[in-house]
């Protein structure tokens, strides 16, 4: 793990600049909102690989928004990417990403990807604090809304 001290603002230019051309011919906007003086320390490639999860899922998902925020909570940086899809299926909101919720063979899914996000939060601490992910439908539209929280 490589902890630097990031801009939160170009952080997220940089990660979400991969996706704005895929989202674009999809006719799904891309919202962020930043903190323009927003700092914080995280690895930024784990992090980057997080956001590049999340939003290839909203992609599939989402109908035509997807929406990333910044913000500090408390002693928490909160990274949350939301989307006005139908939301999270009720068995992956009672998963806390420690466990693998196995292959659906419906959608496709495998689980990997949270089970990954969750390790990679969990790899960030800081005074005996473990950042975190929590799933919830209060995204754009009550669609999905992924929250990643890191101390």
């Amino acid at each position: 793990v490589n902890i630097e001290e990031h801009n939160l603002d170009e952080f997220i230019i940089e990660a979400t600049l991969a996706h704005r051309e895929m989202l674009q011919q999809k006719n799904i906007s891309l919202e962020c909102i930043v903190p323009h003086d927003l700092n914080w320390f995280f690895d930024q490639s784990l992090v980057t690989g997080v956001i590049n999860n999340v939003v290839n899922n909203a992609y599939i998902y989402t109908r035509s928004k997807v929406l990333i925020s910044v913000s500090k909570e408390n002693d928490w940086l909160m990274i949350a990417i939301e989307d006005d899809g139908p939301g999270y299926p009720q068995e992956m909101l009672t998963d806390d990403g420690q466990q693998q919720t196995g292959i659906s063979f419906s959608t496709g899914s495998t689980g990997l990807g949270l089970f990954f996000s969750q390790q990679v939060a969990t790899l960030h601490t800081h005074r005996h604090k473990k950042g975190h992910i929590q799933l919830d439908n209060n995204g754009v539209e009550n669609g999905g809304r992924f929250l990643l929280y890191l101390p």
